[in-house]
């Protein structure tokens, strides 16, 4: 298959290395090349990350409806702020292309309806790029849970912390999809409905605004699912002691995951105590 991708920012060029296990932004870890799909062209409003692409051998197409009418492009991956997820995709599909768009899908879930309204009316396939489904120390967490690992899990925790400040570029705008909700809101909300089955009962939650007033840098939220167990995520530019990524609490153990490296501990009953 051939994909392109639309916008070369960091999230852009991070799709391009998924696929060739490029080193064009070294920062980004590789797991090496994906096999029978190639990376066929790209489009950005930048000269300087059009050029950029034809350094590293991509076709820099010279407008969105020129690399969409090219019956040699299977599927785009938009990499794009959010404001123009759904209007790109719609294109692209009624174009004949499938869809991969970048977290979060869209603004409202109007506009989310509207994108699959047009996935059902062409026949494409749109999907969401939720890549933090993946990282270990979620998945560690998962497997905890899933094993019984600390018995009866009551409760989960979930932070991504920091002293950052406001977010910046298009993700300090409201009215382009940003604030820390739309951001990594998106990713520890997707791994909590990934990890625990069934449904939730009720949520309560709050956003912060302790530094930028036009988005949210801030927000807690606590999930209650009808199996009694609550997950509580957090995530936070203001914080200057910095929590511990998980922190899961079962009826016969704790763990506690520090960090995305996984550096933490867990501590069991022993058998027979209770």
């Amino acid at each position: 298959m051939k994909m392109a991708i639309i916008g070369l920012g960091a999230m852009g060029f991070q799709h391009y290395q998924m696929v060739h296990g490029s080193l064009l932004m070294s920062s980004i870890p590789v797991g090496g090349p994906i096999e029978n799909l190639t990376v066929a062209g790209s489009y950005d409003d930048s000269d300087e990350k059009q050029q950029l692409a034809r350094d590293n051998g991509i076709r820099a197409y010279g407008s969105i409806d020129e690399l969409l009418s090219d019956p040699q492009i299977d599927f785009v991956t938009l990499a794009v702020p959010n404001d123009q997820h759904k209007d790109l995709a719609i294109k692209a599909m009624r174009a004949g292309k499938h869809v991969v768009v970048e977290k979060p899908a869209a603004r409202t879930s109007a506009e989310f309806k509207a994108m699959v309204d047009v996935a059902e009316e062409t026949g494409k396939l749109m999907t969401v790029h939720q890549s933090r489904r993946w990282d270990d120390d979620y998945a560690t967490v998962k497997k905890m849970y899933e094993d019984n690992y600390l018995g009866e899990v009551l409760r989960i925790e979930s932070r991504i912390s920091g002293a950052g400040g406001g977010p910046g570029g298009w993700r300090g705008r409201a009215d382009m999809g940003g604030g820390l909700l739309f951001d990594w809101g998106v990713h520890t909300l997707d791994q909590a409905l990934d990890m625990i089955p069934g449904k939730l009962k009720y949520v309560h939650a709050v956003l912060s605004h302790v530094i930028h007033q036009d988005v949210d840098d801030g927000f807690r939220a606590e999930l209650f699912f009808e199996n009694g167990l609550s997950y509580f995520l957090e995530v936070s530019n203001s914080h200057f002691i910095k929590l511990p990524r998980w922190y899961v609490f079962g009826a016969d153990g704790s763990a506690v995951v520090e960090d995305f490296l996984v550096n933490g501990k867990t501590t069991r009953m022993t058998e027979g105590a209770r």
